[in-house]
């Protein structure tokens, strides 16, 4: 298995251990903590970045093994407070990302787990808005916000941060 598959099997893992928090004591952390790599929950080697796509992989696997589950729920839960919990350009283009592939992987494997992507990224840009220090802190807000648009668009998603 190469260290992706291993990265995947990991969430897995992680994602009945967030499942079973989420259910039984409605503990949303688990999620936010397996998509960004907090608190343990880092798939990485070494001091690598987080592979919030292997994440995703994990979660998705673990729906459709487990559909009776309430993964989804879980999952869109924790996704919300990362989408409220952006600091900086890279946590926006991250989460940016993560929304792509989400999109893509639904697209991929319809009804495992279906979300309003538009929603989510109208939720990201009224977090981005209700912070004026956020704003303040990227250079060239304007330009990034415009290039982030241009590649969400560029992947299908029209709505706008």
């Amino acid at each position: 298995m190469d260290v992706y598959g291993s990265f995947v099997v990991q969430a897995h893992l992680l994602t009945e251990i967030c499942n079973d928090a989420y259910k039984n004591r409605n503990n949303k952390m688990g999620y936010y903590m397996l998509l960004t790599g907090g608190m343990g929950y880092k798939l990485a080697r070494g001091d690598g970045d987080h592979n919030y796509y292997a994440a995703i992989d994990g979660i998705f696997g673990y729906q459709a093994k487990h559909p009776e589950e309430p993964v989804k729920e879980g999952y869109l839960e924790g996704l919300r407070v990362v989408l409220k919990s952006v600091y900086d350009e890279y946590s926006i283009s991250s989460t940016i990302s993560m929304l792509i592939y989400q999109k893509e992987k639904q697209e991929e494997k319809p009804g495992v787990i279906d979300l309003d992507i538009e929603e989510l990224v109208i939720e990201l840009r009224n977090s981005i808005n209700s912070s004026k220090k956020l704003r303040k802190s990227i250079k060239n807000y304007n330009a990034f916000i415009q290039e982030s648009n241009d590649y969400m668009a560029k992947k299908g998603i029209s709505s706008t941060i």
